[in-house]
């Protein structure tokens, strides 16, 4: 495959994704967008994830490619969302490759923060992750 750098020039990609899907949280701006474009570089389909359903710019930025961008708007921090939207991605579609983007913050020292913000911060943001790749 052969494609614009983010410098301009073209070359041939350093390997082929055609037929995976990968699945990219926080992926509106900043890291997750710039990592999403890669895949789709490659060959890949691309499940977008953000906060709000607001990743309309990386979809588009994934489709010059001439891939497939679903887009889907998910809190992280809501476990119950987080698995019924897991159950209903899986229960139609398979995913290969997965970049957990999404971060969250708590402001206090790690000594100072609740077991329920540790868990919102580490658990809950790669639960949707880890579980779509089952598949």
């Amino acid at each position: 495959m052969k494609g614009p750098t983010r410098h301009g020039r073209t070359g041939p990609a350093m390997f082929g994704l055609h037929g995976r899907t990968a699945f990219v949280t926080s992926a509106r701006s900043g890291i997750g967008a710039a990592v999403a474009v890669g895949p789709a570089q490659a060959g890949a389909e691309l499940i977008l994830v953000g906060r709000r359903d607001d990743t309309d710019e990386t979809a588009e930025a994934v489709r010059k490619w001439g891939r497939q961008a679903e887009t889907i708007g998910l809190d992280l921090s809501d476990t119950a969302a987080v698995r019924a939207r897991c159950a209903e991605l899986l229960a139609r579609r398979r995913t290969d490759i997965v970049v957990n983007n999404a971060g969250m913050i708590t402001r206090a020292d790690a000594p100072e923060t609740s077991d329920d913000d540790w868990t919102v911060v580490h658990v809950s943001t790669s639960t949707l992750s880890g579980r779509s790749a089952r598949r």
